[in-house]
């Protein structure tokens, strides 16, 4: 009779434990699927990141809050657990169909996120690289720097303002760096500090470089309208 007893109660001990641990892993397993996190370029990583129809968005990069209107298109993204009016980056588009009518060749991508510019490392940026070719392009008013290079990739092909009369804001060169394929130079990229902790980088296509001064303009502005200033 004791010995039943005993069994009795290790299998009841046992079957206390087992649930006990079901029930923990369970518990765990529904935590990570609740906050697992939305993919990025998503409307719901969007509406994880604070984003309501219809209403302005107040988005926190670094230390600097943009307020977002409503027709404005973004996609926030996070390295991290997704917080409501927080984010590592948020990426803008801006067209012009008035230049080029193609899609494919009229999008200037922005992106910004918390980020600092050093003027003096960007001064002398173009004085490390070794070029094979240098010319001023005074219709564009850049001067063109060219590597003796088989890649493509960015910095195969740099332009800066002739003589540096368009700077950043923060009194920097604008330095764009390009990339390409073997037959052309397809887009460019550049990047500035619009004030204390607040980078913005953009990226267009080629085909774009004479209006590279208005979109310069268009992306200050249309970043420092946000907030951004």
């Amino acid at each position: 009779m004791r010995t039943e007893n005993i069994y009795r109660r290790y299998r009841i001990s046992f079957y206390v434990k087992a649930f006990t641990c079901f029930s923990i892993i369970f518990l765990v397993l529904q935590s990570c699927l609740s906050e697992k996190k939305p993919l990025t370029n998503t409307r719901e990583s969007k509406i994880a990141h604070g984003y309501v129809e219809g209403y302005a968005s107040e988005i926190l990069v670094g230390d600097v809050l943009l307020k977002i209107p409503p027709d404005v298109n973004y996609t926030p993204e996070s390295n991290g657990r997704v917080v409501p009016g927080k984010a590592d980056q948020i990426t803008f588009g801006l067209r012009y169909p008035d230049i080029e009518p193609e899609d494919s060749v009229n999008l200037v991508v922005i992106k910004v996120r918390r980020g600092f510019e050093d003027p003096g490392f960007s001064r002398n940026r173009i004085d490390r690289e070794t070029w094979v070719d240098i010319k001023d392009l005074n219709d564009l008013g850049l001067t063109e720097y060219r590597k003796n290079t088989k890649s493509t990739a960015h910095g195969y092909v740099m332009y800066t303002p002739v003589e540096g009369v368009v700077r950043t804001p923060k009194g920097g060169p604008i330095i764009y760096s390009c990339q390409g394929n073997y037959l052309r130079v397809v887009s460019c990229y550049t990047g500035f500090e619009l004030q204390d902790g607040l980078y913005v980088e953009y990226i267009f296509p080629y085909a774009l470089i004479e209006n590279w001064r208005k979109i310069q303009v268009d992306v200050q502005k249309f970043v420092a309208e946000m907030g951004g200033m």
